[in-house]
């Protein structure tokens, strides 16, 4: 996983959301602290992509987190949440900071 992690940044621009795509597609074997590490290294790429495929890519990591801890997936959107903010915005942003707020208040 990492030798794909490495390779990000020298994969010509056109491969490099393929490549990302397949660690996206790996990393949900890997223990939680570890993937969100990865996730965390890919974000800037990830960011950089054209928006469609950033949203495409985005969505394949945050859905199949659905079955995660609260803990998995609070960290796996720390690792991307500057992905968020390149799709959407600040307010994009805010708007995930609120919805985990009140989803921690009505389900502590």
């Amino acid at each position: 996983m990492t030798a794909l992690r490495d390779l990000v940044p020298y994969a010509p621009p056109a491969e490099q959301a393929t490549v990302v795509g397949e660690i996206i597609d790996l990393a949900p074997a890997m223990d939680p602290s570890s993937r969100s590490d990865l996730l965390a290294d890919v974000a800037p790429v990830l960011a950089a992509l054209p928006r469609p495929t950033a949203v495409d890519l985005l969505g394949r990591i945050l859905h199949p987190r659905t079955t995660r801890t609260r803990q998995e997936l609070l960290w796996e959107l720390r690792a991307v949440g500057a992905v968020i903010e390149q799709i959407g915005g600040a307010r994009a942003v805010a708007d995930a900071v609120t919805a985990i707020e009140s989803i921690g208040r009505w389900w502590p």
